[in-house]
């Protein structure tokens, strides 16, 4: 009897471990759930008298699949550039500016991943997976970030370096995020 009622616990903390790899939103946490339900897995395989599975469960499972995801994921960086709708892509200006930008990102063993967002600049850099907005307006290439990041300042040099420092302008959200971080509005 205290068995069945164990294993029910288990059974339902899978349940609810497993809703929670799904639904967040951070890769790291979904590391961490996914190895509390391997481990919890193992436990259930106990329980029902396979020790011989569970250990396999544990080793393979819990330890040495979370320390492959969490070393992929140390050197899997993302750098998210949230583009404004419109005829972006096939613009030859923004095109090389892109190029740019994911050149230089590089650099710092970042992938540039560009994703078209409807809203506006603000909104977007609200957004904590929000690294760059870009839009392109009449009068040139606008590029919303926090002026004093180390990654804008190196986008910056290899803009001026391409000869593109006339044609894109780069425009300090540092205090919008700031605010935003701490829940006012300005």
């Amino acid at each position: 009897m205290m068995n069945e009622t164990l294993l029910g616990a288990v059974l339902l903390l899978l349940l609810g471990l497993g809703i929670l790899v799904v639904v967040t939103d951070r890769l790291f946490t979904a590391v961490v759930y996914s190895a509390a339900l391997s481990a919890c897995i193992a436990f259930g395989y106990l329980l029902l008298g396979a020790p011989d599975v569970a250990l396999a469960e544990a080793i393979i499972g819990s330890a040495l699949t979370t320390v492959i995801y969490l070393a992929t994921l140390k050197k899997y960086r993302i750098f998210t550039i949230r583009c404004l709708p419109g005829d972006t892509r096939k613009d030859p200006l923004f095109s090389k500016v892109l190029e740019v930008i994911s050149r230089s990102l590089k650099d710092h063993d970042l992938e540039a991943h560009l994703i078209e967002s409807r809203g506006n600049a603000r909104t977007l850099l609200e957004r904590p997976d929000t690294d760059l907005v870009a839009e392109k307006r009449k009068d040139g290439i606008y590029l919303y970030g926090e002026a004093d990041s180390q990654y804008l300042g190196r986008i910056r040099e290899q803009l001026i370096k391409a000869g593109l420092d006339g044609e894109v302008r780069i425009v300090d959200t540092a205090p919008t995020r700031i605010a935003a971080y701490k829940g006012k509005s300005i």
